[in-house]
């Protein structure tokens, strides 16, 4: 039986009040808090959401709800996470539906360049990430890098939170492709890979390892994708990298890609040839409309003050452990 994966999801939006003026209320805090009230009363939808404002909620269902807190590079600040399970016959999907409706009924939901939408996805619970797979992985990664540049928007392209895994790398600047896939390679378990593809622990890559820090089992985050304000616009985000990871763990037994060509088309046969249970090909064909070909990487242009500081300050809020790795601990 596949058992799949699990899938932790964090949405950026911005969230306005379809009737109420933000002076009515007195702070982000109650804000939430009457949010939360509403969306249930909205749809009684299916996973439940609590207030995370301060991110202290340390309630038992916390792994099985929607979580609502605050992000400091998103204006406004909001964020919801939750855990969900890509397998076979699963209602996952429904669950990302739920939310949005009952969100949509009570508030304008908008994005803009600073909201992206974060993918974590980790091994069945119990299950450890296998070495080669980890490997393989990275080697995809580094070969579809252009691919996947061509089916983001530009703004997802060169962002400071969300950084090429090559070229803005210092382990791999300067180095050919040869000498990059020889690195992967020497790489003996988790902690060497997430040093390898994070700069030595840096998290805003497009693909961040980091929080295999904290064990074989925990999540690879993808970070490229773009905000979204509906099921239609994040759906097919989670399909991509569950097909991804998929398709890496099978090759990863003959260790070779080279049927694949680089190109949007190749990334797109790579996703489809390797069926996981439960996948849902319409869903993920719309990443591929309109798009071709393959944007190369190249380094993110010099930031300024202002955003450097930001960085920091983001980075500095960070914590030790990200919210849904919390999640997934508690599972």
């Amino acid at each position: 039986m596949d058992l799949g994966f699990r899938i932790g999801l964090e949405i950026e939006i911005l969230l306005e009040h379809r009737t109420k003026k933000k002076q009515e209320f007195r702070d982000l805090e109650r804000f939430a808090q009457y949010l939360v009230a509403h969306f249930h009363a909205a749809r009684l939808p299916r996973p439940r959401v609590h207030n995370d404002v301060d991110g202290m909620y340390e309630g038992a269902d916390d792994c099985e709800e929607w979580s609502l807190t605050d992000d400091t590079t998103i204006k406004p600040d909001h964020t919801l996470a939750p855990i969900l399970h890509h397998q076979d016959r699963s209602y996952w999907r429904d669950d990302v539906r739920h939310m949005f409706k009952a969100l949509n009924l009570i508030c304008k939901v908008q994005t803009n360049q600073s909201c992206a939408v974060h993918v974590h996805i980790s091994p069945p619970r119990g299950s450890p990430w296998n070495i080669c797979t980890l490997k393989m992985i990275c080697r995809c990664i580094l070969y579809f890098e252009g691919a996947i540049n061509a089916i983001v928007p530009h703004h997802r392209r060169g962002n400071p939170y969300a950084a090429s895994n090559t070229c803005d790398n210092s382990n791999f600047r300067g180095k050919n492709e040869r000498e990059r896939l020889r690195l992967v390679e020497l790489c003996k378990n988790h902690v060497e890979i997430a040093d390898l593809m994070n700069d030595n622990g840096k998290r805003y890559f497009a693909w961040n390892f980091t929080n295999l820090y904290y064990g074989g089992k925990s999540t690879i985050e993808f970070r490229q994708a773009p905000g979204a304000t509906d099921e239609t616009a994040c759906l097919p985000w989670v399909e991509f990298i569950a097909s991804f990871i998929n398709s890496c763990k099978i090759v990863a037994s003959d260790r070779t890609i080279g049927p694949f060509s680089r190109d949007v088309k190749g990334l797109r046969r790579f996703l489809t040839n390797f069926q996981l249970a439960g996948f849902n090909r319409g869903i993920l064909e719309s990443l591929f409309w309109g798009k071709s070909g393959y944007i190369a990487p190249s380094p993110m242009r010099e930031l300024t003050m202002a955003e450097e500081e930001e960085l920091r300050s983001k980075e500095s809020k960070e914590g030790t452990k990200s919210q849904v790795m919390r999640k997934l601990d508690s599972m």
